[in-house]
């Protein structure tokens, strides 16, 4: 599922890091994933947003 995803989160656990090394970033306890889900969220938020807006600009243009 790492493989199919845009990026990969894997966490160090009991079964082995086996899902760690596919991953784009890993992490050793799940506590971590909180912030970059944050900031990744609000970096999508916020570029979603400036793309309206430029639609927005444009369609008042012509």
């Amino acid at each position: 599922m790492i493989q199919e995803a845009n990026i990969g989160l894997g966490i160090f656990g009991k079964e082995g890091r086996n899902a760690a090394r596919s991953a784009d970033f890993a992490f050793s306890k799940f506590k971590c994933v909180r912030r970059i889900l944050l900031v990744h969220g609000f970096l999508y938020y916020t570029r979603g947003a400036n793309l309206v807006n430029l639609f927005k600009i444009l369609k008042l243009k012509i």
